[in-house]
């Protein structure tokens, strides 16, 4: 098989194991969205009503990035405007295959920089993106 078409096999899997939550499967609305997406918008509301920076959110350890922490995903997060452009379910699945394509193609060039051959490293990005989500999906 090319590396072209086991690349395409290996996003095909990402994708097939990723969909059900695109469409709602697992995906907890009350507890994810508010977890995920509120918290972080009233943090930039109150931080914009305060006057105080949303970059640096002041009172844990002297400061912190808001791209580092706060909440799980701050209000910078590309899961979060997803949200304001998609409806919550649909946002958050969206999020989570993104996520899970972004792993494929991060473990994949992590593994060619260590000197794994192409297919190898592949099917590495593919495990490690799927693995845990089909086995997730299977419980």
């Amino acid at each position: 098989m090319t590396d072209r078409r086991l690349l395409a096999a290996a996003i095909g899997c990402v994708c097939l194991v990723t969909g059900p939550l695109v469409w709602g499967g697992g995906v907890d609305v009350p507890d994810d969205a508010s977890y995920y997406g509120v918290a972080s918008w009233e943090w930039l509301g109150w931080a914009a009503r305060e006057g105080v920076s949303p970059w640096w959110v002041p009172g844990k350890l002297g400061g912190v990035s808001l791209f580092s922490d706060v909440v799980p995903q701050g209000p910078f997060y590309p899961g979060c405007w997803l949200a304001l452009l998609l409806p919550t379910i649909p946002a958050l699945g969206l999020a989570a295959l993104l996520h899970a394509l972004g792993t494929l193609f991060a473990v994949r060039w992590l593994t060619r920089m260590h000197g794994v051959r192409d297919e190898l490293a592949i099917l590495a990005g593919a495990g490690v993106a799927a693995g845990p989500l089909a086995v997730w999906a299977a419980v």
